[in-house]
C-alpha cells in the first residue's frame, strides 16, 4: 500500500514537471516570436530612415540651394509662342532695342536673335549690364551671331542729340522701345527722373524714329498706365498718348504693348508678392500687326485684383504708389487678339 502511494505521488510530480516544461517551452516560443517581430520592426524602421535620409540628401538639400524657376511660380500652363509669323518680317532687317540690357529688353534681344535680323543695335545706359548681355550672347548663341551683327550703344535717352545721331547712323527699320523707369515706389520718391526718362526719353526716340524713316515702332508699356495712380503709371500713360498723337501724322507705324508684372523682371512687385504672374515672349509679336496707332494688352488669363488697399503708412502693406485694384484693359483706339 505504501509503495502504491509513493508511485501515485511520483506520477503527480511527474505530471506537474511535464506541465511546467511545456509551459516554459510555450513561453519560450512566444518570446521568440515577439523577438522576431521586434527584429522585423527594427529592420523596417532602419530601411525607412535610410530612404528618408536619401531623399533629404539628394532632393531636399539640392532643391533648397537651387534657383527657383519662374515657371514654378505660374498658376497656369506656360504659353509657348511661335515666331514663324514674324520671322519673315525681321529676317535681314536692322533692329534697334532701347533698354536692351534690362530684364525685358534683354529678352527681346534674345528672341530677336532667333529671327535672324541683319543687325541689332543694343542701346542702354547701364554699362555693366550691357557688357554682360553681349558676353552671354557670345557664349550661348554663337550660332545665331553668324547671321546677325551686334552693335552696342551706351547712351541716355534724355540726350536728344545723341539719340538722333544713333538713329541716323544705323537707320533701323524696327524700334523696340523698352527703356523706362518701372519701379513704382522708387519713382514716387523721384518723380522728376520718371518724367525725364519715361516721357522726355520716349519723345526723343519717337521723334528720331519719325525723322529717319523707321518702319515700325513698338512701345513697351505697362498695365499701370491704365487709370494710373502712381507717378510711374502716369508717365507711361503720357508716353502712350504721345505715341498715339505722333502716329496720326507720321509714316512710321506705331504700336503699344502693355505688360503686366513680368516674373523675374527688375523692380517687379512679383519679387515681393509672387502672386501677379506674367509671361514675356508674346510681346514681340506686336510688330506683325502693322495698323497705325494700334494698342495691345497681353492676354495672361482671367483678370484678377488685389484685395484691399490703403496708404503707404498703414498696416495693409501697400507700397507707395500702389493701390488695391488693377485694371487689365483700357479703351485703346483699336484692339486685336494677339494670342
Amino acid at each position: 500500500m505504501a509503495v502504491r502511494l509513493a508511485t501515485g505521488q511520483s506520477r503527480r510530480w511527474a505530471v506537474r514537471l511535464t506541465d511546467l516544461i511545456l509551459l516554459l517551452l510555450a513561453i519560450g516560443c512566444i518570446g521568440a516570436w515577439l523577438y522576431s517581430v521586434q527584429v522585423v520592426i527594427y529592420l523596417v524602421a532602419i530601411l525607412l530612415l535610410s530612404v528618408v535620409r536619401f531623399i533629404v540628401k539628394h532632393y531636399v538639400e539640392n532643391s533648397a540651394h537651387a534657383a527657383i524657376r519662374t515657371d514654378d511660380l505660374l498658376n497656369r500652363p506656360v504659353i509657348h509662342v511661335t515666331n514663324t509669323s514674324i520671322e519673315g518680317m525681321i529676317q535681314g532687317r536692322v533692329v534697334l532695342v532701347t533698354g536692351a540690357a534690362g530684364s525685358i529688353g534683354s529678352e527681346f534681344v534674345l528672341q530677336l536673335l532667333l529671327l535672324k535680323p541683319k543687325q541689332i543695335i543694343l542701346l542702354d545706359q547701364a554699362e555693366s549690364a550691357l557688357y554682360n548681355l553681349v558676353e552671354k550672347i557670345r557664349q550661348t548663341m554663337s550660332h545665331e551671331l553668324a547671321s546677325t551683327t551686334l552693335s552696342t550703344q551706351l547712351a541716355n535717352l534724355t540726350n536728344e542729340t545723341r539719340i538722333r545721331r544713333i538713329v541716323a547712323t544705323y537707320q533701323p527699320e524696327f524700334v523696340f522701345h523698352a527703356a523706362a523707369y518701372k519701379h513704382v515706389p522708387l519713382m514716387e520718391s523721384h518723380p522728376a527722373e520718371a518724367v525725364q526718362v519715361n516721357i522726355v526719353g520716349t519723345k526723343n526716340i519717337v521723334d528720331a524714329a519719325i525723322e529717319h524713316g523707321v518702319k515700325k515702332f513698338v512701345l513697351i508699356s505697362t498695365d499701370k498706365a491704365v487709370n494710373p495712380t502712381s507717378v510711374m503709371g502716369a508717365t507711361k500713360r503720357f508716353a502712350e498718348m504721345y505715341v498715339q498723337y505722333r502716329s496720326a501724322h507720321a509714316d512710321t507705324q506705331f504700336m503699344t504693348t502693355r505688360f503686366g508684372n513680368v516674373l523675374g523682371s527688375a523692380g517687379s512687385v512679383v519679387s515681393v508678392f509672387y502672386d501677379r504672374v506674367r509671361s514675356l515672349p508674346s510681346g514681340a509679336g506686336s510688330g506683325r500687326y502693322g495698323e497705325r496707332g494700334r494698342g495691345f494688352c497681353i492676354r495672361y488669363g482671367p483678370p484678377d485684383t488685389y484685395r484691399g488697399s490703403g496708404p503707404a503708412n498703414d498696416s495693409s502693406g501697400w507700397l507707395p504708389g500702389r493701390t488695391g485694384y488693377r485694371y487689365p484693359v483700357h479703351r485703346f483706339t483699336s484692339r486685336r487678339k494677339t494670342t
